[in-house]
């Protein structure tokens, strides 16, 4: 039997041999395979990949030496030569990342049944799959994409599972664990909600308090947004000490908790509140952790919010678009295969549909509510960064003419960079408050990866 593993080093299992290529340039075509798993994969991607900038004339035929050396490990069946190119063989149950996903899923199963106990050691299975950082000791541009994907679902497995202690009454123990991912992730407000309610539940009002003040601080100074209104309604119901808070009141009355926001990202932190209506005509539907309809009050969602919600669902494609376009221009020019100039035509045709996608939301009717509102403005936050960092890559881009290999490394090139992170990050916010409303009227959601 043979198993694969990409959470954390790259291994292959065979037979209960663990091994792995030792070299880097074979390390990594494993990798690149993987990711690919049981589609073939061109011999001239598998060398621009793994020779991203100045590929010797001997690539191909270096390829197909790593090829043998992965077959030695793994059998020749498994890894097959397809047409142009070569094609890894994986079962469901083969790789790691398969079973965590599927395992993340049946405990959202779960918790849509009512059964926290099992999806906490469902999740604890899941997470248990994890020996490091996704891809870790693969040093391959190619990665970075699918390691922030695995991220992504890692860390949204840790904040099902560390709401299932909430729910069993583990405060302390989940506060500690809370307080270091708000510092390894200060913008997830997820996160930052999470930590404020384990901390009042261990008595420490005051600090849960302190923690919303640097989260504000932070949003504010930069990203220019204030939190979304979730947060601001769980920092007056600290400061008041609302009994609702309580996790007693909360397993009172499983099917409209207080603490709603735990089981959906960015819900109003207290359905009596939603009852009386301070989220005026804003009729919904509560989704459980598997995506079933529950019992509510409001049979009919909002319609304007519906159609609200579907054209920013438009919007998000073309921002997703843009990002591709971006990525595939940088790594044109980056290995010289892409002339600067016609990189530049493209770059040109991404920032006029980064503009566009600016008009087409200041035209849109927001609905009232600040659901809405807030979406909106952390959407048009994310793309006015992601301009800002188009123009360094033109800087970039324009002294790459005439001269590309001397000049790859640049401050333009640097500050694009850093505003891409920028706006990655913006876009975890927007995600943040978006993705809630498209669960809410089943379309499709989002990580910030993805935009």
């Amino acid at each position: 039997m043979t198993s694969f593993t990409v959470l954390g080093p790259i291994t292959l299992d065979r037979d209960g041999v663990v091994t792995a290529p030792t070299a880097a340039k074979p390390r990594a075509l494993l990798a690149l395979l993987l990711v690919n798993a049981n589609r073939s994969v061109s011999v001239e991607r598998i060398v621009d990949e793994l020779w991203p900038n100045d590929p010797p004339e001997t690539a191909a035929k270096a390829v197909q030496t790593y090829v043998s050396q992965l077959r030695a490990l793994m059998g020749d069946a498994r890894l097959e030569l397809r047409g142009s190119g070569y094609r890894l063989a994986v079962g469901e149950e083969e790789l790691d990342a398969v079973r965590f996903k599927r395992l993340v899923s049946q405990a959202q199963a779960e918790l849509g049944a009512g059964d926290r106990t099992s999806a906490r050691a469902t999740l604890g299975t899941a997470l248990d799959l994890w020996t490091g950082s996704a891809l870790e000791d693969v040093a391959a541009p190619f990665v970075a994409a699918e390691a922030a994907h695995l991220e992504e679902m890692r860390l949204e497995a840790l904040e099902l599972q560390l709401e299932c202690d909430l729910d069993a009454g583990h405060h302390a123990a989940a506060a500690a664990e809370l307080e270091r991912l708000v510092e390894l992730h200060p913008h997830r407000e997820r996160l930052v909600e999470l930590a404020m309610l384990a901390l009042y539940r261990s008595g420490r009002q005051a600090e849960a308090l302190a923690l919303y003040r640097r989260g504000r601080a932070r949003l504010v100074d930069e990203l220019g947004l204030e939190p979304s209104r979730r947060l601001r309604e769980l920092e007056q119901a600290v400061l008041r000490r609302d009994a609702s808070l309580d996790v007693s009141s909360q397993l009172a009355s499983p099917a409209q908790p207080p603490t709603a926001s735990l089981h959906r990202h960015l819900w109003p932190i207290a359905a009596a509140l939603v009852l009386a209506g301070l989220i005026a005509g804003a009729a919904f539907v509560l989704y459980d952790r598997g995506g079933n309809r529950a019992a509510t009050t409001s049979p009919q969602p909002d319609p304007g919010l519906h159609a609200f919600v579907a054209k920013i669902e438009g919007l998000v494609v073309q921002s997703r678009d843009g990002r591709r376009a971006i990525a595939s221009i940088v790594a044109g020019a980056s290995t010289c295969r892409l002339p600067a100039r016609r990189a530049l035509v493209s770059l040109a045709t991404v920032e006029r549909n980064r503009q566009s996608l600016l008009d087409q939301l200041a035209a849109l009717t927001i609905p009232s509510g600040d659901e809405a509102l807030t979406v909106a403005q952390r959407l048009q936050r994310a793309i006015q960064l992601s301009i800002s960092s188009d123009w360094h890559y033109r800087e970039w881009l324009t002294g790459l003419i005439g001269s590309c290999s001397s000049k790859l490394a640049s401050a333009s090139l640097a500050s694009a960079q850093v505003g891409d992170r920028q706006a990655t990050v913006a876009k975890q916010s927007f995600v943040d408050a978006f993705d809630p409303l498209a669960r809410r009227f089943g379309e499709r959601t989002w990580t910030a990866s993805e935009l």
